[in-house]
């Protein structure tokens, strides 16, 4: 693959005050690829992804309240050219514990945490004594492209056409801080999907259960995932101020 017409850029904005903060970032690609065998392929500037989020510091017993907007565009697999899903956010980006920190990667077979999607959620951390604080969230997300390519039978790929709505995660996260630097989660989350989620997890059933020649009489996912995880975190920085 010859990358020397690729031309990729980004740009940030943050502004805080003690009461408030609004942070931005934006990252786009286009140009050509050349790749061997293929040719020349059109990378469209549409080829972007943003997110804008916007914080405020109420005071104790609210230490934040924030809602973000989040965007990575997705790419038509009907088109020759590429109209998103060049770059994607990073999987260091969590924004869930469960659909797209897992499903979404999973569906595409991919290292990333939002791909072909927009989404909006809220949030607040709200400290119920010294040691324990509480952070509900709601995320509601919805595909870019509604034409998606997954894995296919014998290894290929798969172009679906599917519908927009993704889901709507519930999550919520409770914080023991055990030690200056030391903090112990416990994280529950579950997801409603939408139209959108069944058909996917519907077309990659379908593709798993061809590929290790198991018989199919008809996948139909109609459940509720949700997860419920632990989590210690050192902050190292802590000990050697």
């Amino acid at each position: 693959v010859d990358l020397s017409h690729l031309l990729l850029w980004s740009g940030l904005i943050d502004y805080k005050t003690d009461l408030w903060r609004l942070v931005a970032e934006a990252q786009g690609a286009g140009g050509k690829l050349n790749i061997q065998g293929v040719g020349n392929v059109d990378i469209n500037y549409t080829n972007i992804i943003w997110a804008a989020r916007a914080e405020v510091y109420p005071g104790w017993p609210l230490k934040i309240v924030a809602a973000e907007f989040g965007w990575a565009k997705g790419d038509d697999p009907n088109t020759a050219s590429l109209e998103g899903q060049v770059i994607n956010f990073n999987p260091a980006y969590n924004i869930d514990n469960l659909l797209f920190k897992n499903m979404i990667p999973n569906i595409y077979q991919t290292e990333t945490s939002v791909e072909n999607a927009y989404y909006a959620r809220v949030w607040g951390t709200v400290k119920l004594i010294d040691e324990l604080s509480f952070t509900p969230q709601v995320l509601v997300a919805f595909n870019g492209s509604t034409n998606i390519s997954v894995p296919g039978v014998g290894g290929g790929a798969e172009t679906v056409n599917v519908g927009t709505y993704l889901g709507t995660e519930v999550e919520g996260t409770l914080t023991w801080h055990m030690y200056p630097g030391v903090n112990f989660d416990l994280i529950g989350g579950i997801v409603f999907p939408g139209n959108s989620l069944d058909q996917m997890l519907e077309a990659q059933a379908n593709a798993t259960l061809a590929n290790n020649d198991i018989a199919n009489e008809g996948t139909n996912y109609n459940s509720t995932p949700w997860t419920v995880q632990g989590r210690l975190m050192i902050f190292i920085d802590q000990f050697f101020k």
